[in-house]
C-alpha cells in the first residue's frame, strides 16, 4: 500500500472514531428533544447536528488532520468548516425530513447520518484541512 493510501486511510479511520463520538451526541441530543420535550424533528435535528459539529471541529482539527499543515488560519478555516458541516447539515436534515413518514424515525436518521458523514469527510478533507501543498 502506499504512503498516500496509508495516510487516506488512517484520516478516514480517525475521522471515523471521530465521527462516533459526534453521532452519540447527535443522536442523544436528537432523541432527548424529539422524544423528551417533543420538539419538531427539524429543529431538534439541526440542534443535535450542530452540538455534534462543535465536537468535530476540535477533535479532527487535534487529532484527525493534525498532520495536514494547513496554511490556512483558524479565520478562514473555521468559517469553511462551518460552510461544510452546514451543508451536511441541510443535507441530513432533508433526509430525516423526507423519510421521517416513510421508515422508521431511527432508520431515517441512520441513513441521514450516512450521507452527512461522506459529505463532511470530503469537504473536510480537501477544503476545511487541507495541506498546503494542495493549493
Amino acid at each position: 500500500m502506499t504512503s498516500s493510501k496509508h495516510r487516506l486511510l488512517g484520516e478516514a479511520a480517525r475521522f471515523s472514531i471521530v465521527g462516533v463520538i459526534n453521532t452519540l451526541i447527535d443522536f442523544a441530543v436528537f432523541f432527548f428533544l424529539v422524544w423528551g420535550i417533543d420538539l419538531h424533528v427539524v429543529p431538534a435535528n439541526v440542534c443535535a447536528f450542530a452540538a455534534g459539529v462543535t465536537n468535530s471541529y476540535f477533535a479532527n482539527k487535534h487529532w484527525s488532520f493534525r498532520h495536514r499543515r494547513s496554511r490556512l488560519g483558524t479565520g478562514v478555516q473555521l468559517p469553511l468548516f462551518v460552510a461544510v458541516n452546514l451543508g451536511g447539515m441541510a443535507l441530513s436534515t432533508l433526509i430525516v425530513w423526507g423519510l421521517a413518514d416513510v421508515v422508521p424515525l431511527v432508520a431515517a436518521k441512520v441513513l441521514a447520518t450516512g450521507a452527512s458523514f461522506v459529505w463532511n469527510f470530503i469537504g473536510s478533507r480537501q477544503l476545511v484541512y487541507r495541506r498546503a501543498s494542495d493549493g
